[in-house]
């Protein structure tokens, strides 16, 4: 049976006192279980601790009405390992985690640390920290058909230490959503196994204008992964991740038509990606929207490309309040398998540390493009070894705005690309050129300056066009 079962309308429980449950002796099923309309209240100063369960959970919650409140202190396999989930939040129940309080859930033997599933609520308001101290057997965090999770303004989220190459975070369904208005941290205390949020099959994730998300400290997989059509990322407040240890692959994988939004006043920061790149866009319908800032290999490198599209039909639009910064990495952007890169905003590459190849390039087959709308503003610094634009055979570069190349620090060569033939180079706006080492336009490249536009040599500039 269970430690506790409190089932049915206008049934309830409170605490004021000490509970513990499994401390002695192992329990066969449930810790606590309340269902069908039931209630439960742990009021401040109350310290419950569930502990040993033979088939099921540390707390179960199940059914309309059905409601778990904490004010106190409420621990979940500190002593002894719980069998299946931590804690279970099912079937239209609603926990409540408020102001001051504090929940811990550790050892977990065989699945979640917390589960949130069938139009379920979880809101909380105080900390809540799974895995911490001991490992969970899959994920910390499970949610799926419904099931929604609201981290508020006093909320405080810690997930560490998942097993068996799960991700700390799982999204999944229509109607499924995280909303964080507060602060989240993964991978703070210990590793994670594989990524720390992945979101499948139209679940959503807002981070609120006020919401802080910190990534780090992935043994396998990515900061984010972003897995199937419609599945959306709202950012209207700050991510950071790898600031405090390695992401182990990609910052930000998007994958087979989902959506990233980072809005107006948003910042992303992305640091420490030790085997892949910063952002990688996959597959057709897949887009990324910038209207906020981002920050790759700010203070620390990213082990391939700034930015990668490399697919078909895959799109990357940096809007006009957009801001770019990327750093210390193989190619800035990597756009190839025409994908389309689009800006109207503000790109800087190489501002604070050097590439180590190109600037921006285009390779693959069909038609990958990067178009810089009369608004936008490119700057390309700081690109040692290679070229600051490498548009490679059947790509095209269309400029209608602002392109300066070299202006604040040396690049090798302008334009041009060392695989064979060249793509275009279309000048509408203004291409600037100075700190050129070698050739501003390559011998195996045409640039087309268009009526109307300007192509400057700034003085002390320099411009050599390859014979």
């Amino acid at each position: 049976g269970n430690g506790i079962e409190i089932k049915d309308a206008n049934t309830k429980f409170t605490n004021y006192g000490n509970i513990r449950i499994g401390n002695l002796a192992s329990i066969s099923n449930t810790c606590t279980y309340v269902h069908s309309g039931g209630q439960f209240e742990n009021k401040p100063g109350g310290n419950m601790e569930l502990n040993n369960t033979n088939l099921y959970h540390g707390i179960g919650i199940a059914g309309t009405n059905t409601v778990f409140s904490n004010a106190g202190i409420l621990k979940i396999g500190n002593t002894n390992k719980i069998n299946f989930f931590g804690l279970a939040v099912e079937n239209w129940s609603t926990f409540n985690n408020l102001a001051g309080a504090v929940v811990e859930i550790d050892s977990v033997a065989s699945y979640d640390g917390l589960v949130i599933t069938g139009n379920s609520i979880f809101n909380n308001l105080g900390h809540l920290k799974v895995g911490n101290n001991n490992s969970m057997g899959w994920r910390c965090l499970n949610m799926g058909s419904g099931g929604q999770l609201n981290n508020l303004s006093t909320g405080v989220i810690e997930l560490n230490r998942t097993k068996n190459n799960w991700n700390a975070i799982e999204l999944y369904n229509t109607g499924t959503q995280l909303i964080n208005q507060g602060l989240i941290k993964i991978g703070n205390v210990a590793p994670i196994l594989l990524s720390c949020i992945a979101m499948f099959s139209e679940s959503q994730f807002e981070n609120s204008s006020i919401g802080v998300l910190e990534m780090n400290n992935t043994v396998n997989g990515h900061g984010i992964h972003t897995r199937d059509l419609n599945t959306k990322f709202d950012n209207f407040g700050i991510v950071k991740m790898g600031f405090n240890r390695k992401i182990h692959d990609i910052g930000i994988l998007m994958e087979s038509g989902s959506k990233f939004n980072n809005y107006a006043n948003a910042t992303i920061e992305i640091d420490s990606i030790k085997n892949r790149d910063g952002i990688r866009c996959t597959s057709a319908s897949t887009v990324f929207e910038n209207a906020g800032t981002i920050k790759i290999g700010k203070t620390y490198p990213i082990s391939v490309h700034g930015i990668t599209l490399s697919s078909a039909g895959c799109v990357f639009n940096n809007q006009t309040t957009g801001i770019m910064e990327v750093n210390r990495c193989w190619n800035g952007l990597n756009v190839i398998g025409a994908a389309n890169f689009n800006n109207s905003g503000s790109i800087k590459i190489g501002n604070l540390a050097a590439l180590q190849s190109d600037g921006i390039r285009l390779a693959g087959s069909g038609l990958s493009a990067f178009t810089n709308q009369i608004s936008g503003v490119v700057e390309i610094d700081n690109v040692p070894n290679f070229f600051a634009v490498d548009p490679g055979s059947g790509t095209i570069v269309s400029n209608y705005g602002t392109f300066k190349i070299g202006i604040n620090s040396q690049v090798f060569h302008g334009i041009g690309t060392s695989f064979g033939t060249a793509g275009s180079f279309n000048n509408y706006g203004s291409l600037e050129f100075k700190n050129i080492l070698n050739n501003g336009i390559h011998s195996n490249q045409t640039l087309h300056n268009n009526p109307g536009a300007t192509l400057s040599v700034p003085a002390a500039g320099k411009l050599q066009i390859a014979n």
